[in-house]
């Protein structure tokens, strides 16, 4: 595996170190794991943005509008169940 270092203040590479041990985790593989979930949480932050509208207009342009998640059918049977209640 290729590795390089990269130029960080002390005091971030100590924050680092003890952040990966404490997860039982090699620095980079913590590393990985925090682009990730900054990664996903940029990803729903997203989607949270985005109309349905807008979000059909794309799936759309992308050709898969309907899906396999057209959950048309399951929203009316829970509507009716919530009315029965």
């Amino acid at each position: 595996m290729n590795r390089t270092t990269i130029a960080v203040r002390v005091p971030t590479r100590d924050r680092v170190t003890a952040a990966a041990r404490a997860a039982d985790m090699t620095i980079d593989n913590f590393i990985t794991r925090l682009l990730d979930e900054r990664e996903e949480s940029e990803f729903w932050a997203a989607m949270r943005a985005t109309s349905p509208e807008e979000y059909e207009a794309a799936a759309r342009q992308d050709g898969v509008w309907p899906g396999d998640y057209d959950y048309t059918a399951e929203v009316g049977a829970l509507q009716r169940d919530e009315d029965h209640a």
